[in-house]
């Protein structure tokens, strides 16, 4: 064992005898050809085969030593202050080989490699190897990677990658030494750092442009230089100033206006800026010096001299010299403030406009700095830059720059610090508005930062302007999309119900000095939308904004509003319910609506047209109080009449919906201007619309035509209303049961006033007495009196009785048919029990021309009858078998009165018979019951053949 021990002393004296050797060489030439013969294989060999760890230790500083030697340089090594300086012709020699310096070059790399292991991070358990050799290794390979010769790549990634670990694995990260930041720390902690300082040093001289030193400076900076821990967060920053302190200089070109690695040397000034508002004052101090030297590497900044007597960390002052975290304070121009506010009003005056955005491309990520202090006081300096140098940058930069930061603000832990990067989004605003709304609204689903933007936006009277007319525009002036809706315009929506939630004075200015173009709007806006969540948005923005008005009455009416729970076709309606209630709360306001609104009639979009319909319908109607201007009243009529020629339904019966307000306000004389001949052209096109093709604008029809009969005086309407009830045949029989029911009530109407006539009214009126068909329309009458509508089937007994007094008007049978309605309604009497004794008083012996023609509308019902309940054939429901029934007793008295009557209808009551005879397949046995009784009634048919 001692002749090993002796071995081991002498490996060790033996290696560290190479390192000195070196050291005193008397000729470099002398060392150079020595190194490529002797020294690279012994250290090799020792590196890989040495297990002893002095001796291993003796070969790592022996290999230091002759780097330092080997380089001739007196900085590192105090040995080599005793060596005598060489005539720079001796400097030259053997590096002039291009050979040699590829084999000296490819002979450092092994050697760099063969240290690697030396300073890799051990496993779970501790390790003496690495505790002894990590900061002899450290030197060695920073002396090593010093030399004059290129590295590559992969071997400068590698060190950088060790030597980071080492610092990481080196610091726990609960460390915090007490007092000063530095004091109380172990040695060998420190050694470590230094070695690894050194080594950062060694790499930067292989860096030659700034966009390596900025790739260095970056990675330094992800060890540690952002993370919770102050003494990381010291030591990185250390780290970084000396490598700031070994930074080469930008140069400036002549022949351009930027250089080239201006961005690059942006980019390290970004790094260190959030330091500089470090709450470690240490930290803070360290990172002013290391922005002190890059200012002095350029050209621009070479005089700026930042005041470290001012705070750098502005706020209350806490233990261990940390400042907590308040709001940031405005820079000005009388006060210098933090080293940050001084760095960027120096970089704002002498930088040139194309440096810029990569500054500010580059401070963004401090806003995610684990020290609060760090990130405001670096997102604060990035606002700074912005609101002085906003406009320079591109639109383009300017939405990557917005994008970014509805990216990443979500993310950020300190709220005050989060609320300072969304107003750097107000400052981008005011100079590139379009590329921040347009960020703003490239989805629907909003985040919270984004919510987040929309509420400083709207805090800035003039980008709330702004904002309101490019939303509004959006609303109003882009396809909302019919099958699928338009996202930009769902987005709208939502930013524009989301601006009234803020609780500001602004808001409520605007909303009152542009309520009546924001209601319009929004009705316009609900036109256009469509069922389900699209719906649900629509509401809740519009109820947004009707509490930001203060309108809480409307708000409480428009909860109780079917936006949110009806369909598409039902939404015109809610649009009359609001246009009523905005007329009734804001009389004063609404010719301002009117002249908002107006011009969305001819929008080729259909929900732009029928909530345009809708609102002048309702507003032609409020012009019943007569505080309307005349002109702008004839305006409204003429419009609404143009609305019943538009191709689409729904606008059609919104157009007929204000011919029948017009029939109002010309009764009230708020419309007397326009004249007889334009009430005429209303009446006329009101008429028109009973004969349309939906049921819906039919219903609209009926209603004003009935209104137009209450209207008194109006003998030159006659004509046109009394015409009107040919019109009411397949009304009678529509499917809607109210359309039903309003016809039946119209045909009433139109017999009273047919009863009024004066017997000395002019023959052109009294022509045109009673209503058209009304002999015909008596049939449908009575057999709508088993209509399964009780709402019908009223109407139907009413519009008998007026029907009777009009068609029957002298000789007892009227009298007697009178008095049968009257008993039926009193007693209550089966329909078969009525018809029977009815039919002939008000048929008599009438000519086989009308009996045949009712007949044939029996006929109808027997048809339906047969296609069975459960058909779906347009009117199915409205000709039950209830009703199948009431047309064969009809039709069975009809006959019966027919019985005499000549030439008689052979094949028509063949064909009526037929008809009844297919009914018995119906499986209904009480409906087979009735349709067998109906044909014994035709029995008189048998006995004329008999006779």
């Amino acid at each position: 064992s001692g002749a090993v021990q002796q071995a081991q002393v002498l490996r060790s004296v033996g290696a560290l005898a190479f390192g000195f050797c070196a050291v005193y060489a008397p000729r470099r030439e002398l060392l150079q050809e020595s190194m490529r013969k002797q020294f690279v294989a012994y250290f090799q060999t020792a590196l890989a085969q040495e297990k002893h760890l002095p001796a291993l230790h003796s070969v790592v500083e022996s290999l230091r030593l002759f780097s330092d030697a080997f380089r001739a340089t007196s900085e590192t090594t105090p040995a080599l202050l005793f060596l005598p300086e060489l005539p720079p012709e001796d400097d030259e020699g053997l590096w002039q080989e291009p050979d040699f310096i590829a084999t000296l070059g490819g002979q450092r790399d092994e050697l760099v490699r063969s240290l690697l292991p030396f300073i890799a991070i051990p496993g779970d358990e501790p390790s003496k190897l690495f505790d002894v050799l990590v900061c002899p290794a450290l030197d060695a390979m920073s002396c090593l990677i010093g030399l004059p010769l290129d590295l590559p790549s992969e071997l400068y990634a590698s060190c950088l990658e060790a030597g980071l670990n080492v610092l990481i694995f080196s610091i726990p990260n609960d460390f915090s030494p007490s007092g000063d930041v530095s004091q109380g720390v172990d040695s060998m902690l420190l050694d470590r750092i230094d070695g690894i300082t050194r080594l950062m040093k060694s790499l930067l001289f292989h860096a030659h442009s700034w966009l390596g030193v900025s790739r260095l400076l970056q990675a330094v900076h992800a060890a540690g230089a952002s993370c919770p821990v102050e003494f990381i967060r010291w030591t990185c920053t250390h780290i970084l100033c000396s490598l700031c302190a070994g930074a080469p200089t930008l140069t400036l070109a002549e022949t351009e206006e930027v250089p080239s690695d201006a961005g690059d040397w942006c980019e390290c000034l970004a790094l260190l800026l959030p330091r500089t508002g470090d709450s470690c004052r240490a930290v803070a101090d360290v990172a002013v010096d290391a922005v002190q030297q890059l200012l002095s590497r350029c050209e621009w900044t070479e005089d700026v001299r930042l005041d470290v007597g001012a705070d750098p960390v502005p706020g209350v002052p806490g233990a261990k010299g940390r400042r907590e975290l308040d709001s940031p304070a405005e820079h000005t121009e009388s006060d210098q403030g933090p080293p940050a506010h001084q760095l960027v009003s120096a970089l704002v005056a002498r930088l040139p406009p194309p440096a810029i955005p990569p500054l500010v491309q580059h401070l963004l990520p401090a806003m995610h700095d684990s020290d609060s202090r760090a990130a405001l006081s670096g997102v604060d300096a990035l606002y700074l830059v912005l609101q002085a140098c906003s406009e320079k940058l591109t639109a383009e930069r300017a939405t990557n720059l917005i994008s970014t930061v509805f990216a990443e603000v979500e993310k950020v832990s300190h709220s005050v610090v989060r609320q300072r990067v969304l107003s750097c989004i107000k400052v981008l605003a005011i100079h590139h508005f379009e590329s921040a709304v347009g960020e703003l609204l490239d989805s629907p689903d909003f985040s919270a930062s984004i919510l987040g933007a929309l509420q400083v936006l709207a805090k800035e009277k003039p980008l709330l302007l702004r904002l309101l007319n490019h939303l509004t525009d959006t609303l109003n002036n882009s396809d909302p999309g019919n099958k699928r809706p338009n996202r930009l315009v769902l987005a709208a929506t939502m930013a524009l119900g989301q601006l009234f939630t803020v609780s500001d004075s602004c808001i409520g200015v605007v909303i009152n000095r542009c309520f009546p173009q924001l209601f319009g709007t929004f009705l316009l806006r609900i036109g256009t939308t469509t069922e389900g969540l699209s719906a649900q948005q629509t509401a809740g923005a519009f109820m947004n904004f009707l509490h930001a008005s203060q309108n809480e009455s409307m708000s409480m009416a428009m909860e109780g509003s079917r936006l949110c729970s009806a369909n598409r076709g039902q939404f015109d309606e809610v649009i009359s319910e609001l246009a009523t209630l905005y007329c009734r709360h804001h009389p004063a306001k609404r010719e301002a609506l009117l002249q908002f609104i107006h011009p969305f009639l001819a929008r080729p979009f259909l929900g732009h047209r029928v909530a345009t319909a809708a609102t002048l319908a309702q507003l032609l109607l409020s012009a019943g109080d007569q505080e309307l201007a005349s002109e702008t009243v004839a305006a409204v009529a003429r419009s609404v009449l143009d609305c019943t020629g538009d191709s689409h339904a729904a606008v059609r019966k919104q157009g007929v919906r204000g011919l029948c307000h017009f029939v109002t306000i010309w009764e009230q004389g708020a419309a007397s201007t326009l004249g007889e001949d334009f009430a005429e052209r209303v009446l006329s096109a009101a008429c028109a619309g009973l004969r349309d093709e939906s049921s819906s604008v039919q219903k609209e029809a009926v209603a004003a035509v009935h209104r137009a009969c209450l209207t008194e005086g109006r003998r030159n309407w006659w004509h046109l209303l009394m015409d009107s009830g040919a019109q009411l045949h397949s009304l009678c029989d529509a499917a809607d049961p109210a359309l039903r029911g309003a016809s039946l009530d119209l045909l009433s109407q139109l017999c009273l006033l047919a009863r009024s006539a004066d017997h000395d009214a002019p023959d052109e009126v009294r022509s045109r007495l009673p209503p058209a068909d009304g002999e015909l329309l008596l049939v449908s009458c009575l057999i709508r009196l088993e209509d399964m509508s009780t709402v019908v089937a009223s109407a139907a007994s009413r519009c008998l009785e007026q029907l009777v007094a009009v068609l029957c008007t002298e000789g007892p049978s009227a009298k007697q048919a009178a008095e049968l309605v009257q008993r039926r309604e009193q007693e209550n009497m089966a329909f078969e029990q009525f018809v029977s004794p009815f039919i002939p008083l008000i048929h008599g012996t009438a000519d086989v021309n009308l009996t045949t023609r009712r007949l044939e509308i029996c006929r109808r019902y027997f048809v339906v009858g047969q296609r069975g309940p459960g058909s779906t054939d347009v009117g199915s429901e409205a000709m039950s078998l209830s009703t199948c029934v009431a047309a064969g007793f009809v039709a069975a008295a009809l006959v019966r009165c027919a019985a005499g009557a000549t030439p008689r209808p052979s094949a028509l009551l063949c064909s009526v018979c037929k008809d009844l005879m297919s009914l018995m397949a119906i499986e209904d046995s009480e409906f087979r019951a009735h349709i067998a009784r109906i044909l014994g009634l035709f029995d008189i048919l048998r006995r004329q053949v008999s006779s």
